[in-house]
Order: C-alpha cells, then sequence, then structure tokens
C-alpha cells in the first residue's frame, strides 16, 4: 500500500471512519508518515470538517479537503432540478459551518 501512496497524488477516504466524532483514521499512521505537500488527501465525511485523518494529514503539510463541498453542490443540484433557481451556495455553506 505505500508504493501506491507514494505513486499518487490524491488520497481519498471514501468511507464513514472517523464521521461524527470518531477517532479513529482509515489508515495507519505508517501510512500517513507518507503524505507530503505534493498530496491532496480528501475525506467525504463533513461532520467532523476535520476529522483525525485530515488532521494528520495537514500536518505532512498535504492540501487537505472534506466532504462539504461535496454534500452542499449535491444538494445545489437537487435544488436547481426541483426549483429552477440556483441555491445560495455560499450562504449554505457557511450556516452548515456554524452547525457542525
Amino acid at each position: 500500500m505505500v508504493d501506491s501512496v507514494d505513486s499518487s497524488s490524491i488520497i481519498a477516504n471514501t468511507t464513514n471512519v472517523g464521521m461524527a466524532g470518531e477517532q479513529k483514521k482509515p489508515v495507519s499512521d505508517e501510512i500517513i508518515s507518507h503524505f507530503n505537500s505534493n498530496k491532496t488527501v480528501v475525506d467525504v465525511i463533513y461532520f467532523p470538517l476535520e476529522t483525525p485523518f485530515l488532521k494528520a494529514a495537514a500536518k505532512t503539510g498535504a492540501r487537505t479537503y472534506n466532504g462539504l463541498g461535496m454534500l452542499v453542490y449535491q444538494a445545489a443540484s437537487s435544488f436547481n432540478e426541483w426549483t429552477n433557481t440556483d441555491m445560495p451556495v455560499q450562504k449554505i455553506i457557511s450556516i452548515v459551518k456554524k452547525n457542525v
């Protein structure tokens, strides 16, 4: 697995590990030690905004992204389909950030 991490530029967690305050990470600290500033690490979880996985990845210098954008933009697409109106995405992101 380390070889896969070393040869990848994007690493994504698409599991629920680390959700709702769970203090687990989806991979070992040994794997995370291979992250660096050339890596982008994504966790599709949006609660909490910074999971233990993202926190550990950030310490290595990797760029990190949580799942909030995915959640809101999926909702925006559905909102548009149902109402034929654009959802105020930035306003919704701000509201969600205040409430998670």
